[in-house]
């Protein structure tokens, strides 16, 4: 097993990744400058169903925030192995 699985998972799910992000940067810049205008702040509204009584709730996803769910990426996961590695690099700068 590697020692940052969580980056792997990433390298190895890179080309959907790359269309994920494609598609979404599509979204937003649109055709001719004409994009999506949930994504002007970078980040989408989006609405699902949250309750028992079926309401609907809405919540805010960056690009990286849907990417990550759709490619089943844990960010805490990834955010850990980061500094590992920062402190792996820093303590052989010592």
């Amino acid at each position: 097993m590697s020692e940052y699985p969580e980056h792997e998972k990433l390298k190895s799910l890179m080309p959907q990744r790359n269309t994920v992000q494609e598609f979404l940067d599509w979204l937003e810049d649109g055709d001719k400058g004409t994009g999506h205008p949930d994504l002007e702040d970078k980040s989408i509204e989006l609405a699902y169903d949250c309750d028992d009584w079926g309401e609907l709730r809405a919540i805010h996803w960056t690009k990286a925030d849907i990417i990550g769910k759709f490619l089943g990426i844990d960010p805490v996961k990834l955010e850990v192995e980061k500094r590992q590695m920062l402190d792996e690099i820093r303590g052989e700068n010592k």
